[in-house]
């Protein structure tokens, strides 16, 4: 997303993954209206890469992606042809038909952040960063850690902006017994787990344009507001 917004590029593809089962995800579809919206907030072309069903290709169709490859539409091809067949013409010029994938919640039939959810273990601001190196060197998979002061969040660790710092020479030696706080973002952006995704979707995509966001606070009957531009997300009860 950072890249995004600062080389502003005319054409972006997006991964297979986030496409395939797309009409029968939820969340898959919603990740692919968000960063359609913002695709056409900066003026870039989207190419929905590995579709290979009609349901696939007539839901990227339906959400405003213009562009599209996978076996679906056309194989491989040291000539592929500048005509699209018959079947993949008759989609693409059929008309626009509401965009809905199969809920995977039936509770009031919304998708909460709750299902992106994934436990990991936090830490204490006077954590050394000495530990959090030990914590990122033995789990290769980990890419972020929270840091919470009486059971409340208060900034996250990234591993890639840590260990960029913590590998610099000298750094290990000065820095290692040194409190984890001073290496954390503060101020993380915090959202209930039982708030809708597509909420959730609209606060990370009024970040990148530039708008106030709201921020679930710790009490669930009211929202705080915020200005800043966090990288990563904690969920909250």
């Amino acid at each position: 997303m950072r890249l995004w917004s600062e080389l502003r590029p005319d054409i972006v593809k997006i991964d297979m993954h986030f496409v395939q089962g797309v009409d029968s995800n939820p969340i898959k579809l919603q990740f692919l209206k968000s960063i359609q919206c913002i695709a056409e907030s900066c003026g870039t072309h989207v190419i929905a890469e590995g579709v290979e069903t009609e349901a696939e290709l007539r839901t990227i169709k339906d959400i405003g992606i213009a562009l599209g490859q996978g076996y679906f539409i056309g194989r491989p091809s040291p000539t592929p042809p500048l005509i699209a067949p018959p079947e993949i013409s008759r989609i693409i010029h059929a008309g626009r038909i509401a965009v809905s994938a199969k809920p995977m919640f039936t509770s009031r039939g919304q998708v909460t952040a709750l299902k992106l959810l994934t436990y990991i273990e936090p830490v204490q601001p006077d954590t050394v960063n000495g530990r959090i190196f030990e914590r990122f060197s033995e789990n290769q998979a980990l890419r972020v850690i929270s840091v919470v002061r009486n059971g409340a969040p208060v900034g996250l660790i990234n591993r890639y902006n840590f260990i960029d710092r913590f590998s610099r020479p000298y750094q290990r030696e000065l820095f290692g017994r040194k409190p984890c706080a001073d290496a954390m973002q503060a101020m993380p952006l915090m959202v209930s787990k039982d708030m809708p995704l597509e909420r959730s979707s609209a606060i990370i995509l009024s970040m990148r344009t530039g708008s106030n966001f709201p921020m679930a606070s710790s009490s669930p009957n009211r929202d705080a507001i915020s200005a800043g531009r966090p990288a990563r997300i904690c969920c909250v009860n």
